[in-house]
């Protein structure tokens, strides 16, 4: 199967799909968002910020993206390059995780650093199972369904084995000193989005002119510094709402929202509902795994 356009294939389950992307990848990303994300570089470049931290992929790289963690696809005139793209849910894996019970078929997402830089044979492979998976969903001959999972559970299986070696090298993550200092700055505010801390405070403790810092966070991570600690204060907020009692009042202002009219806005803006009616949701229905179409965020403040 010759790869010479775009392609993407996903089974209308919704569970599982594998692109094919000569282009940037326009992703917007959501909090409640339940598939993981493998991102392979077949020749070129890609922009990737994940979490807190930058990544600058070069051909032979596949990137990791647990469900629901923050990221985004950083566009840019000088990221170019041939991608392969695989989305899925967790249970369409399930039948065989079933029979590896003492391998967590997801250990690749588990590591804090989400690349893996591959050997050739290893990129041969992973190719190779792509390209499978891709004809396999093109075809759709009997048992075509199980065949892309048995494909998706080797190619897991292989870099996890990766990963239990530690066979990395991290420093495709933040190659240059700008994205270094990005990266080191998401890391802090990762760890202090809970106190109002504001861009020109950052400015000063990491020595930036404010105007400058906000063009380059918003360059580096595809986030302005608002949206960033937005998204991350709502996706804190997520699990206290669904198993605490405590009050949605003392949650916003735990997560560092000036006030409830405040964080019931922005969690809406990326969630889809308010957090009363996301609480009440998933008590109503523990074993929902209904995904929410957020509106597009308007916001102004952190």
């Amino acid at each position: 199967m010759l790869l010479n356009h775009e392609c993407d294939y996903r089974l209308q389950t919704g569970q599982f799909t594998i692109k094919y992307s000569q282009s940037e990848l326009a992703y917007l990303y959501l909090p409640t968002r339940e598939e993981y994300m493998i991102i392979y570089i077949m020749n070129g470049q890609h922009a990737l910020f994940v979490r807190d931290r930058s990544y600058q992929l070069q051909q032979g790289d596949i990137a990791f993206i647990p469900a629901g963690e923050i990221h985004r696809n950083v566009t840019s005139p000088s990221v170019t390059g041939d991608k392969l793209i695989i989305e899925f849910h967790p249970d369409f894996i399930s039948p065989m995780q079933a029979l590896f019970m003492e391998t967590e078929l997801l250990h690749p997402f588990s590591n804090p650093y989400k690349v893996l830089h591959l050997a050739e044979e290893e990129r041969r492979f992973v190719e190779s199972a792509c390209m499978r998976m891709m004809q396999e969903m093109n075809g759709r001959p009997a048992e075509f369904e199980m065949a892309v999972r048995m494909l998706l559970t080797e190619l897991l299986l292989q870099c996890g084995v990766r990963r239990q070696t530690g066979q990395e090298q991290p420093e495709s993550a933040s190659a240059n000193s700008l994205h270094a200092k990005i990266s080191e700055i998401a890391q802090f505010v990762s760890l202090h989005f809970t106190e109002r801390i504001s861009l020109s405070q950052i400015a000063v403790q990491f020595q930036f002119n404010p105007s400058y810092l906000s063009k380059l966070f918003k360059q580096i991570t595809g986030f302005s510094y608002v949206e960033y600690v937005s998204i991350l204060r709502v996706k804190a907020s997520q699990q206290p709402l669904i198993e605490s009692k405590e009050a949605v009042a003392d949650i916003a202002e735990r997560m560092g929202f000036d006030s409830l009219t405040h964080f019931g806005r922005v969690f809406k803006a990326y969630v889809g509902m308010t957090p009363t009616a996301y609480r009440l949701l998933h008590r109503s229905q523990p074993t929902s795994r209904k995904t929410l179409k957020p509106s597009k965020p308007q916001l102004s403040r952190a």
